[in-house]
């Protein structure tokens, strides 16, 4: 992790996980197993680079320092967050566990409906693995 001593302080890093520019066809982003995401990572050539910028260097910028948290412009390309979108929206949504009271793990029906019920507090999220497609796997190397 960049050791940052003041805000505004820029780093800039080259990464290999350019952006994408164009959607690669669907047959090309079906799912990933383990041994193909081994392969692409030990590929000299980028994956899809037909469908990918040639070079990417994202600047960081330190915007607080304790904790250190950083702003990356730029970090998905409007592709990558139209795919996002698209891929989220046709996601499940499930409703989020929060426990009432103090932090129990019961998982009774009578505590899920408490929670259903709660007026404190509600979400709901849903998990999209990186081995869904190639283009989520390059985000997750990428933010790595």
């Amino acid at each position: 992790m960049w050791f940052a001593s003041h805000f505004d302080q820029i780093f800039r890093v080259y990464t290999p996980h350019t952006h994408f520019t164009s959607l690669p066809p669907q047959e090309k982003l079906q799912s990933l197993v383990d041994g193909d995401m081994e392969n692409i990572k030990e590929q000299k050539e980028r994956h899809l680079k037909e469908h990918r910028s040639k070079e990417l260097t994202l600047e960081l910028k330190a915007v607080s320092c304790a904790p250190r948290v950083f702003e990356i412009r730029n970090f998905l390309s409007q592709v990558e967050v139209d795919y996002l979108l698209d891929v989220g929206s046709n996601s499940t949504l499930v409703e989020s566990s929060v426990s009432p009271g103090g932090g129990s793990s019961e998982t009774t029906a009578a505590t899920k409906k408490k929670r259903r019920d709660s007026n404190a507090r509600s979400s709901s999220n849903t998990w999209i693995p990186r081995s869904a497609s190639s283009i989520l796997d390059v985000i997750h190397r990428r933010a790595a």
